[in-house]
């Protein structure tokens, strides 16, 4: 169960939309029809329009079947849509160009359910430090098994490389919140808001209602 699953039991009923793995999607130089199609494809994926962005970047490797920008476009959206196998088909493809692609091994590690992915997702931090999705990926491994300070810490690193983030803001602000550090909790959903002002990533309500309840005082 993701993070955000689990949440959707417990604290914040309602961010059954939110999305529940994240894998970047960048844009790299490409031949100018290529990279137009890449950026409406992005844009659509930003927007929510995951149809329109399948489709895109669908077209994209029918072009380039090697595109990587694509097919981890590709396998984000069928993470969105729960296609794990699907997903998984797409971030092989990736390995297949490169095998120690950090952010297709950071959403393979995602879809593991066995105990060894954090020790790959060590090793490869071992190897790429300062990549936010894999410090993400290790933090959803240890909040799917409820260790939420291991879970905590591993956000807050991937913060120190992506600070605008707003999904690794409200990650930890989860783990924060289950942790009882309410007014750290609370410190976290405000920047999630903040860096979410257009409400792209998840639904702004359940945690403005949460930022509410921490400000009341303890639940009885």
């Amino acid at each position: 169960m993701m993070l955000r699953a689990l949440l959707l039991l417990t604290l914040l009923p309602g961010l059954a939309q939110a999305e529940p793995a994240r894998v970047r999607i960048e844009h790299r130089a490409a031949s100018v029809r290529l990279n137009a199609q890449l950026t409406s494809a992005w844009q659509a994926y930003e927007a929510g329009d995951l149809g329109t962005a399948w489709r895109l970047y669908l077209d994209v490797t029918r072009l380039d079947a090697r595109n990587r920008d694509a097919l981890l476009g590709l396998a984000s959206i069928a993470l969105k849509q729960h296609e794990d196998a699907l997903a998984a088909r797409h971030f092989g493809q990736v390995l297949a160009l490169d095998p120690l692609d950090p952010h297709a091994l950071a959403g393979l590690a995602q879809l593991e359910s066995s105990g060894d992915a954090s020790s790959r997702l060590k090793l490869l931090l071992e190897q790429h430090p300062g990549n936010p999705a894999l410090h993400s990926a290790l933090g959803l491994h240890f909040a799917d098994h409820a260790l939420w300070n291991e879970a905590a810490r591993a956000f807050a690193v991937a913060l120190r490389f992506a600070p605008d983030n707003p999904l690794l803001h409200l990650d930890l602000a989860i783990c924060l919140d289950r942790l009882g550090q309410h007014r750290e909790a609370g410190a976290s959903y405000r920047r999630a808001l903040q860096h979410d002002a257009y409400h792209r990533h998840f639904e702004a309500e359940p945690v403005e209602r949460r930022l509410t309840e921490l400000a009341a005082g303890p639940t009885p």
